[in-house]
């Protein structure tokens, strides 16, 4: 059986959700199937290590550098694709909104199928689509593709909405996850000591400001302040770590808060947590919060993209408005009544419902 030739173009393979999605679901997929390449924008990355070495991976630039994105805009998505892709492909996969998926609608082939991948809520449409030259432009690009593919229903209802797109064929393919391998590098043991009879709580994403770790932080302090103990495990690098490090020792929650930095295996850490917190002002479908479900720790998370599909409408952890306010009542309730998390483990207890969505996204790849 002659294998399909399926191209994925992403932009790098850093320390974000998305990358971290795309090496779990070219790891996981057939290779008696499918010939794969993933061609990135930049060749570096922290994910880049776990990529199978059967997957053939090409990159435009070795190393991240920031203004590529304006420069792409000087040439047109036809000339970029002929210039970037050199072979014919049976599959195109855009896997990120912006550049990858303005270069893969140049495609000049009408044989080759195109999907394109949108992990980001539309919040401002005119800087979502800053990478395109206008919003018509935006709108012709993604005319081209046979599906637009959305990692949550709430991310689909979204970008319809705010773009009025009402023409592009969609569908809902949730983020894919390695149950095997996070069940198993849970297991092992951590780097760091956890006192067990503390009440840990932690987090994982990367320190910028869509995560909302500033407001987490304030709201750790008023509760610290109104005597309430527990210790939280920050997991994850990125721009806001001194300022938020500095924070902390100012108003001297550093007693109570670990920046644990990246870790190669978080699970280790997360799985024993007594409670995973997401304070995002914004997400896709969280990676992080799907894979603290998978190991039965129970969530607190803000109300946005994906979260009410992982936690099957607050099955396995609270859901609350995206404010200050609700984040600081809903730590409150639990500090005050241990007995929610342990009813929140008792139905992850009777089975964690978790798609991991290969057969899916190889359905869509037969197709």
């Amino acid at each position: 059986m002659m294998k399909k030739k399926v191209l994925f173009f992403h932009f790098n393979l850093g320390g974000g959700g998305a990358e971290k999605v795309l090496i779990n679901l070219l790891n996981q997929l057939s290779l008696e199937k499918y010939e794969i390449t993933l061609y990135t924008l930049f060749g570096d990355g922290v994910n880049k290590q776990y990529l199978r070495p059967e997957i053939r991976h090409k990159w435009l630039f070795r190393k991240t550098f920031k203004g590529l994105s304006p420069l792409l805009k000087l040439f047109s998505p036809k000339l970029l694709h002929k210039l970037l892709i050199h072979e014919y492909y049976d599959v195109e996969v855009a896997y990120l909104e912006n550049s990858p998926t303005r270069i893969i609608s140049g495609c000049p082939n009408p044989k080759t199928k195109k999907y394109a991948w949108v992990h980001v809520e539309v919040d401002d449409v005119e800087k979502y689509f800053s990478p395109y030259r206008s919003l018509s432009e935006a709108k012709q690009c993604y005319s081209k593709f046979n599906k637009i593919i959305f990692v949550s229903k709430f991310l689909e209802s979204n970008f319809k909405e705010k773009t009025s797109w009402n023409f592009l064929p969609t569908h809902v393919i949730y983020n894919t996850v390695d149950i095997k391998l996070i069940r198993e590098k849970s297991a092992l043991p951590s780097i760091f000591k956890i006192d067990k009879k503390e009440f840990n709580i932690c987090s994982v994403g990367r320190l910028v400001y869509q995560k909302g770790y500033d407001i987490l932080f304030s709201i750790l302090n008023k509760l610290k302040n109104e005597g309430f103990h527990f210790h939280f495990y920050l997991l994850g690098t990125g721009e806001l770590y001194s300022e938020l490090n500095e924070y902390c020792q100012n108003i001297g929650l550093n007693d109570c808060v670990t920046f644990c930095g990246y870790q190669e295996n978080p699970y280790s850490i997360v799985s024993q947590m007594d409670l995973f917190v997401c304070s995002s002002r914004r997400e896709g479908y969280s990676t992080a919060v799907s894979e603290a479900v998978l190991m039965n720790v129970p969530v607190l998370t803000t109300d946005c993209s994906g979260m009410n599909e992982i936690l099957h409408g607050g099955k396995y952890g609270m859901i609350v408005e995206n404010n200050e306010e609700a984040i600081y009542q809903g730590l409150k309730r639990i500090f005050e009544n241990k007995n929610i998390i342990e009813d929140y483990k008792r139905n992850m207890l009777n089975g964690v419902d978790i798609n991991s969505s290969i057969v899916e996204v190889e359905n869509l790849l037969d197709k």
